[in-house]
């Protein structure tokens, strides 16, 4: 086992670093479906789909993405001697954004099953 010595700079981090890039390109696709969101009816309309499709245009790409971010997160958190900024930064993005899209998915079931 090496112990490094203090003051010597860590390498590059390049599973992190790509972790990042995913959880910046989740921040960028959730403000794109929030952008999106007005014109949705109008959308819908126009290409005849039906409401049922808006999980499968943003809710399945979005999860997808927020789970390579987590997932090369982890990876670069495992890395010895590596910079672990950007790996925290994109597993904490992915991880809350696949949080937040699992309670929200059960939070719609449950509102269905108690109005319907």
């Amino acid at each position: 086992m090496t112990i490094t010595e203090p003051g010597t700079p860590r390498r590059g981090n390049p599973v992190g670093i790509a972790s990042l890039a995913f959880g910046i390109l989740l921040l960028l696709a959730g403000l794109g479906a929030q952008t999106l969101s007005p014109a949705l009816p109008f959308l819908l309309e126009r290409t005849g789909m039906s409401y049922q499709a808006i999980p499968f245009l943003f809710g399945i790409p979005q999860a997808v993405i927020a789970t390579i971010a987590t997932a090369l997160g982890v990876v670069g958190l495992l890395l010895r001697d590596r910079a672990r900024v950007p790996a925290i930064i994109g597993t904490t993005l992915g991880a809350s954004h696949l949080i937040v899209s699992l309670v929200g998915s059960f939070g719609g079931v449950l509102v269905a099953a108690a109005l319907g």
